[in-house]
C-alpha cells in the first residue's frame, strides 16, 4: 500500500501535465473561420475539411451548436469554386453560379447565399498541389434566397490539406 502512494503523486501530476497541453481551438488558431455580422465563427479541424476534383474544390467547416451556450454562432459553411491553375493569383469571384458560397444553420432550413448583384471575392494565400496545401481569405454579403434577409461574412479565412 505505502509503495502505492509514493507513486500516486507522480501519476497526478503526469496525468494535470497531459491535460493542460490539450489545447482547445479557437477564433485566432482554428482552420476555418469568419466574422458574420461581426460575430465570430470558427469551425474546428476534426469538422472542416477541403476536396478537390480536378479544378473543383469545395472548402467546408461545421460547428455544431454547443448545448451550453447557444448564443454563439453555429452551422455549416460551404464555398464551391473552380480554379484556374495559370491565374491564381487573381481573385475568384463569389456569386450564385458557378463560385457559391454558402451558411446555414445545421438544418440547413435557413440558408444563406453570395450573391450576384454584391459578389464575394476569395483570394489564395497559398496552392501547393504538390503538398495539397490551400489557404485563402474570403468575404461576402450573404442572403436567404428570397433575398429578405441579408448578412455580412467578412475576414474569412481558410487553411487546409484537402483530400481528392
Amino acid at each position: 500500500m505505502m509503495h502505492q502512494l509514493r507513486y500516486s503523486p507522480l501519476l497526478i501530476a503526469c496525468l494535470l501535465l497531459l491535460i493542460s497541453g490539450c489545447k482547445k481551438e479557437n477564433f485566432n488558431t482554428a482552420p476555418f473561420r469568419f466574422k458574420l455580422d461581426g460575430q465570430e465563427f470558427y469551425a474546428p479541424a476534426a469538422t472542416s475539411s477541403a476536396k478537390r476534383n480536378g479544378n473543383r474544390i469545395t472548402v467546408k467547416g461545421t460547428k455544431l451548436v454547443e448545448f451550453q451556450n447557444n448564443s454563439k454562432l453555429y452551422g455549416e459553411v460551404e464555398i464551391d469554386f473552380y480554379i484556374n491553375p495559370d491565374s491564381l493569383l487573381n481573385p475568384i469571384e463569389l456569386n450564385y453560379g458557378t463560385n457559391i458560397l454558402r451558411y446555414g444553420n445545421n438544418n440547413f432550413d435557413k440558408t444563406f447565399y453570395s450573391q450576384n448583384a454584391t459578389p464575394g471575392v476569395l483570394n489564395f494565400t497559398e496552392f501547393d498541389p504538390s503538398t495539397k496545401k490551400i489557404a485563402g481569405t474570403f468575404s461576402a454579403v450573404v442572403a436567404e434566397s428570397n433575398g429578405s434577409n441579408t448578412k455580412v461574412l467578412s475576414e474569412g479565412q481558410f487553411s487546409f490539406t484537402y483530400s481528392d
